[in-house]
Order: structure tokens, then sequence, then C-alpha cells
């Protein structure tokens, strides 16, 4: 009796071993060219663009992107406008291009402000009815401060010296004139 449940348990395990692979969901790998750009702080509105690349990483199944969601802290907005419904080939992967912008309020504090962006959609043969959430892009924009120059100490003597050999000079010709 103890033989027939380890062999039991036995073929089991190798069942789920060797369907894993089949019961896993569709999914995306998404690489973004710069996922944390730094900007700086700015009086009107600033765009940030984020460009990567996307593959599927399955074998068998082509994988269709229907929709996306957004989501990104108060001051930003993911604009998704460039967003068209796409198929990833299976064992494929794309070019380089522009996935979203984020648009930064105008004044917006220094910081550091993070997003989402997902893709929806799912390995059903494009018939526009799987929504599965295929990958999460998480992304972050810094925002520093303006810099400001101010002159060093030798500059401000130099033109100090320059402005009193220019009134030197003028008393000069003043004096030798009359």
């Amino acid at each position: 009796m103890k033989r027939i449940r380890m062999i039991n348990l036995l073929v089991g395990i190798v069942a789920v071993l060797l369907l894993a692979p089949l019961a896993n969901a569709d999914t995306l790998n998404v690489t973004l060219t710069d996922p944390n750009p730094t900007v700086v702080q700015s009086a009107t509105q600033t765009v940030v663009q984020f460009f990567g690349t996307v593959s599927n990483p399955s074998l068998t199944d082509d994988i269709y992107v229907y929709a996306d969601a957004t989501s990104s802290a108060t001051g930003t907005t993911v604009d998704d406008s460039l967003f068209q419904p796409f198929l990833i080939p299976a064992n494929n992967m794309s070019g380089v291009f522009e996935i979203f912008d984020v648009d930064l309020d105008p004044g917006l504090g220094p910081g550091t402000y993070n997003g989402i962006f997902t893709f929806l959609g799912g390995a059903d043969g494009g018939a526009f009815s799987v929504f599965d959430d295929l990958v999460d892009i998480n992304f972050s924009v810094t925002v520093t401060a303006p810099t400001t120059t101010a002159p060093e100490p030798g500059s401000l003597l130099l033109l100090a010296a320059g402005l009193a050999s220019l009134v030197f000079f003028m008393r000069r010709s003043v004096t030798s004139n009359s």
C-alpha cells in the first residue's frame, strides 16, 4: 500500500514539473532605456520620454497587447497617447521605441516621483478577449533644483581692478586736456 502511494506521489510530482511551463500566464519582458531619468525643475511643463524594448519569452504563443493602465505620483501625468495595440510574436523582441511620456506639472518641487505603466492583453489569437496584466513597468523621474552660478572672488577682483584702471585713465585724460 505504501509503495502504491509512493508511486502515485512520484507520478504527481513529475506531472506537475512537466506541465508547469504550460500553466504559466502570458508575460512580456520590457526594458526601459532609462527607467530613472533626472530633470531640472522648471516653471513650464516638462515632458520626459521613456523608450524601451518589449520581448516575448514564450517559445510558442504570440502575445497581443490591447491596452495599458497607468498610475503616477501627484504632479505627474503619464501620457499614453502613443499607445497602439500591437503583437509580439513568440520568442521575438521589438526594436527600441517610445513607450510613454510623463508630463511634469510646472514648478514641481525637487524630489523623486514614481509611477507604473502596465501592458494588458494575452495570447488569444487576436480576438481582443484577454486583458491579463502582462507586465508592470516601474519608473521614476527625479526632479532637481536649478543651479545658479555665482562669480568667483577672483573674477570680482579682476572686474574691480579693470573698473579702477578705467576710472584712473579717464581722470588722467580729463586732467591732461584741461
